[in-house]
């Protein structure tokens, strides 16, 4: 088929196997909904034009559900990606690698974005999380002012840098199940690269006094704080801010004391 533009926002779909002089129109000049459509001789009547525009399926991940591209410019080049790590691919457009990333995103899922993208307005994509997760965008430094889809997001001082020498300053929300996230424009097009996404599942909230981390408070617990007590045993710092009860920042007998009248 040969696609020729009329100049009014409508096509003439033309056959190749006719030259070019038949192309598809509605039967009888219809207007009823289910009419025939036939191949006819090119007469540039209305019922040979055609609206074309592009269906995009929506991408899917585990984390990201519902991936949609609202702009077909650039849209093959969106993708999502398992395994963020350093060597992983950044943009769906660019050879251009991740070399150093945070332990906070390390193996995340994470959507490579078309580098050329920046070029575009508004807003650029929208996707639903499938449980509580935390949303990273990773924004050229170099990008003066933050795009204002960006407000209400958290700057966490996470850095993520490329290949080409660039680095990312990390922006931060948490969105529960279900929720859509939208992503807006990168703003700044002169000077930078497009901003990249990561997804993360949300941790629960540690158990307090749970110290070995198996989601309960029991004796194997109070064995751990009282032989750390004792100086026979060792605790990470994450176990030793656990085993703070009473939040006072140091480990004492008020927190052996208080561990024990919670498992009884």
């Amino acid at each position: 088929f040969k696609f020729i533009d009329n100049g009014d926002g409508s096509y003439t779909i033309c056959t190749k196997s006719s030259s070019d002089m038949s192309c598809f129109g509605v039967i009888s000049d219809s207007k009823e909904e289910g009419a025939d459509v036939i191949q006819w001789t090119s007469t540039g009547n209305d019922s040979q034009k055609w609206i074309v525009s592009m269906v995009l399926d929506p991408l899917n991940g585990t984390l990201i559900r519902n991936f949609d591209r609202l702009q077909s410019e650039y849209a093959d080049a969106w993708s999502i990606e398992t395994g963020l790590a350093a060597g992983a691919p950044v943009y769906g457009d660019r050879e251009v690698t991740y070399t150093a990333v945070p332990e906070a995103l390390s193996d995340a899922e994470y959507v490579r974005t078309p580098c050329d993208a920046k070029n575009l307005s508004g807003a650029l994509a929208e996707f639903t999380v499938s449980e509580p997760v935390t949303v990273y965008a990773a924004l050229d430094s170099r990008v003066e002012q933050a795009p204002a889809w960006l407000n209400g997001w958290t700057k966490t001082g996470l850095t993520l840098s490329n290949s080409n020498n660039v680095s990312y300053v990390l922006y931060a929300r948490d969105a529960d199940a279900g929720e859509t996230v939208v992503l807006g424009e990168n703003g700044q097009t002169a000077g930078c690269v497009n901003y990249t996404v990561a997804v993360t599942a949300k941790q629960a909230a540690p158990v307090t006094g749970d110290i070995d981390a198996d989601d309960l408070c029991d004796k194997t617990d109070l064995v751990m704080m009282r032989e750390y007590l004792l100086t026979a045993g060792t605790l990470t710092p994450e176990q030793a801010a656990i085993a703070d009860m009473n939040s006072d920042g140091r480990l004492d007998a008020d927190d052996l004391t208080l561990l024990k009248r919670m498992i009884k």
